[in-house]
Parts: C-alpha cells; structure tokens; sequence
C-alpha cells in the first residue's frame, strides 16, 4: 500500500494517490467420506423406511490466486473559508483463477460433475464528488460517487466459455457533526449503496459436501439497493470520569437478496432471489462513572439487534423476526502497581419467530467475564481470568452447552523500566472450551458443535517498546463500541 499526499500553498488544496496491491495463493488437498442417509416414515407401519443413502468418497484438490491493483486520486479544493469541495476517481483491476479438482477414490478417475476451472476478471471504476463545510462546532458534508463494475468469468473447464455481467453502482452520503464541546459530540449519517449480487449467488459452483442442503444460482438476480442511517452520540466528563456513549443503525433494503427453499425428501435446495420489505437494525448504549475515592469504575450496556427478512419455503412466503436484547454490568478496581481487578457480565435474549411455523425459538444466554492482576515484589506478577458461559436448553436442542473457561498466568518483568517480560500460561484449565454456535431463521433452527483448542500452556517472551516501558491505557469494554 502506497500513499502520496502533497498540501498546496493555497490552504485546504490537496492533492493525494492512494495505490494498493495484493496478491494471494491458495493450495489445498484433502479426501471427503459421507456416508448420508435419508428415511421416509412408512404410513402404515411409521417404521422409518430408507428411500436414499449416497455414498461419497473422493478427493478434493483446490488452487487458486488472485492479483488486485486498486488506485485512488483524491482532490481537495477550497471554496471558501469553511467550505471544501471534494474530488476522487478510482481504478481497482481484480484478477483471479479457481481451479477445483474431485478424484473418486475407487478408481481414480476425474468426477466432471463436481470439478470446475474459472477465469474471473473484475474492472472496477469509481468516480465521485463531495461538498464539506467546517465550522467551529459543525461539519456537514454530502455528494456520493459512481461506479461500474465490468465482471468477466470464463469457464477453462468448458470450452472457455465466456459469461460477462455489467453493474453500475450509485452511492450517495449525507454526514452531520455537532460538537457540543472537546468531548461531547454527536454524528448522524445516511449512506445509500448498490450492492450487486456475488459470482456464488449468480452461479455457485457444484458441491458434494452436504448433499442435503444445495444452492443453484439465479443469473436473473438484480441489484440490492441499501439505505443506511446512523446516529452516534458520545459524552465523556474529564473531572468526573463520567462517559455516555451510544450508536444506532437502520438499514433498508430494496430488491434485497434473499432465498427461496424447496424441501423435498429431507433435502434442501436453496436459490437466491429478490424481495423487498427487509430491514436490519441495532442499538447500543452504555453508561458509566468512577468513584475516585475508592479508584472503582462503574458501568451498565445495553444493546439490542432487528432482523425482519422475508424469504420462501416450498412456495410460501414466510417473514422472519430474529431479535436480540442483551444488557450487562461493568466495574473494574485498580490500585496502581499493585492489583487490577475486572468484572464485565452480559444476559441476552433470543427471541426468533418464522410465520411459516408456529414453533418459535427464544432463549436466554449469559457470558461472565472476571479478570485480575497483582503485582508482586521483585517485578512478578500472576493473573487468572474466568469466563463464565451459560445457554438456555431448548426443546430440540437439550444438550448441556454451559461452557466455565480459566485461564492464568505468571510472569517477570526484567530491564530498568520492565520493558521485557517472560510470562507462563495455562489456558482452559478445566478442560471445557466448546466450540458452539446456534441460529434460527426460516423456520429452522441449527446449533453447530465443532472442536476447539482445549487445555494448552503457552511461554511468552514480549518486548515493549512504548517508551515509557508502559503499555498504552486501555479503555472500559463499553468505551470500545
């Protein structure tokens, strides 16, 4: 990455080049064995009777690279004394070759079914302009800029045949700053964007992986058209330590990519299409404050994230409500050089509702987070960490997914200003990370359990080169948002 920037004699003339480059180079060979059953309840007997069971055993081969060159030229003139106006085109060339490659195992031969060879070339240009106007409390700037993206795929495994797409991008802005004072200030924002759908949603290559859920493409697929609000508010008291933060964010779609399903003998074949009427949103907000006498800082978050999406399933059309609401503690002790305590805790609800079915998915889950920190003579130092994870049992989902992860370490700081130090630590000493997910839309709810690193040691060697021998101050977790 590349950056030129020159500042003319004339105040607020700029004039910057902004060139990027990037290359990437992917090989991987591995074997797939699925063994996959399908039954059908007999309705005389309502005995499970077997009506598929593919068997796959094949290796997988997969290359591929990609070479993107993207510049930027950025112009800034200005019109007034408080006013800038506000100029950049961008060329970005994206190249990149995807080669898969299925052998059966049996007999070596090449499965032409589930093996593809593509050529992709993206041609991207963008133009734009921007009006901004400074003055001593408020900015206010607006404008958008244009793009067209040329997309080029050529099958190498077909005849070289050739599939071109042609996209033309609008992205409008509209951003507004008040400040009230150096550290109060308030930021409302509205972007637009056209979002063009991807090569997979257009054509997704053939795959055996899961023979129960596959994806076909829909090269009728429009545009989605995005418009995106945001409110940012932030107060921070020096004296006091109190802080107020929030952030919020809507977004609206049009022509919104979605999916259609078909479900047929326990198999699900899904195809992306348009539709209108989805949005997505979220809120976050948080409070805090120090008692200086007993050096206790003292915080409450709270957030809460909107999905109302809009799909089919076997034909019918069916509105999903996936909703979040979490809130949570935050208070932390420090006594310089000596002991740092922490404590942050979070409960959520789910609440998950499909019209399609009259079975809705809600439930509870709490994270638990205590850490802590003493000095000891001589430049040591031990610390433990707890995270306390809790998931509410479902109906279909009874497993007990409640998850208590410790970790600790000790360490020694050496050098005059303890610039260096040698640490020893011990993760999950309990043995009970768990590798979790759990997601409910459409209709159907998915909890995933997969391995993680479990119980490990690790011995660090860290180097700090601030040059105070300090680390820089880290900010209350709610201050991050």
């Amino acid at each position: 990455d590349l950056i030129l920037k020159h500042r003319f004699t004339k105040k607020g003339r700029t004039i910057s080049l902004d060139f990027k480059e990037n290359y990437k180079d992917n090989n991987s060979d591995g074997n797939l064995f699925s063994n996959t059953s399908v039954f059908a309840t007999d309705s005389i007997t309502h005995r499970p009777d077997t009506i598929a069971a593919p068997l796959t055993d094949q290796e997988k081969k997969a290359n591929s690279y990609t070479q993107a060159f993207a510049g930027k030229l950025t112009y800034t003139e200005p019109v007034s004394k408080k006013s800038y106006l506000e100029f950049n085109y961008g060329v970005t060339v994206n190249n990149s070759l995807s080669k898969n490659s299925s052998y059966d195992n049996a007999t070596g031969l090449l499965d032409s079914v589930f093996s593809s060879n593509y050529k992709y070339n993206i041609l991207t240009q963008t133009g734009g302009a921007t009006m901004r106007f400074v003055y001593e409390k408020i900015n206010f700037s607006f404008g958008g800029s244009v793009a067209n993206a040329d997309w080029r795929q050529t099958n190498l495994f077909h005849n070289d045949s050739l599939t071109t797409r042609n996209f033309v991008n609008f992205f409008p802005m509209v951003v507004f700053n008040y400040k009230f004072s150096k550290q109060t200030n308030l930021y409302i924002t509205y972007q637009g964007s056209t979002q063009q759908p991807s090569i997979s949603q257009i054509q997704p290559l053939r795959q055996n992986n899961d023979p129960l859920n596959i994806t076909i493409g829909n090269p009728d697929l429009k545009q989605e058209f995005v418009n995106t609000f945001s409110v940012r508010y932030n107060d921070f008291k020096i004296l006091t330590q109190r802080f107020i933060w929030s952030s919020f964010n809507f977004s609206t779609m049009n022509n919104g990519f979605s999916t259609a399903m078909l479900s047929q003998n326990g198999i699900n074949t899904t195809q992306y299409i348009n539709v209108d009427g989805n949005y997505t949103g979220s809120g976050f907000m948080g409070y805090g404050f120090r008692l200086k006498k007993y050096n206790v800082d003292l915080g409450l978050q709270g957030s809460t994230v909107l999905s109302h999406i809009h799909n089919t399933i076997n034909g019918q059309n069916n509105l999903n409500n996936n909703n979040s609401y979490g809130i949570g503690p935050y208070i932390s002790y420090e006594k310089e050089k000596k002991l740092d305590l922490n404590f942050e805790g979070n409960i959520t609800y789910n609440d998950n509702h499909a019209t399609i079915s009259t079975y809705s998915t809600s439930y509870w889950s709490s994270t638990s987070q205590f850490s802590g920190t003493v000095q000891l003579p001589a430049k040591f130092e031990i610390g433990t960490s707890v995270d306390l994870l809790l998931r509410q049992k479902t109906a279909l989902f009874d497993r007990n997914n409640n998850v208590v992860k410790w970790n600790a370490f000790v360490g020694r700081k050496f050098l005059k200003k303890s610039q260096l130090e040698l640490k020893a630590s011990i993760f999950d000493i309990l043995n009970q990370n768990l590798g979790y997910s759990r997601i409910a839309q459409s209709g159907i709810v998915t909890e995933n359990n997969y391995n993680t690193i479990r119980r490990y040691g690790m011995l660090n060697l860290i180097w700090n080169f601030t040059k105070n021998g300090a680390a820089l101050p880290t900010p209350p977790p709610m201050m991050m948002h």
